[in-house]
């Protein structure tokens, strides 16, 4: 079992290696078109490793049972979501706070 998952782990680091080589290309060649959106690219890389170590957990805790990755992945799709924009409005809601503060 050990070596079955490691050998998918290599597969899957080898192809999301090889896919962002080639992302990385396209962002270069058409940075000056980017450019303007280039805040919108910067959550990508955290949701990605973010999405590598949720897929790692589903597939090592799934153990004999079968895997229900439509129900599991929309729970958890609105768990994340939830939590990203409570968090979101709490910082933003700080920065509000400290910035009047610091007004005065």
């Amino acid at each position: 079992m050990q070596v079955e998952a490691a050998r998918t782990n290599l597969i899957i680091i080898t192809s999301m290696g090889l896919a962002m080589f080639l992302l990385g290309l396209f962002l270069y060649f058409n940075a000056s078109r980017i450019a303007p959106y280039m805040r919108y690219l910067l959550p990508l890389p955290p949701i990605s490793v973010a999405a590598y170590i949720y897929v790692l957990n589903v597939v090592g805790a799934k153990g004999d049972r079968a895997l229900n990755i439509s129900k599991d992945l929309l729970v958890e799709t609105v768990i994340g979501t939830v939590s990203f924009v409570l968090i979101t409005v709490l910082l933003l809601g700080q920065y509000y706070m400290i910035s009047l503060l610091l007004r005065k």
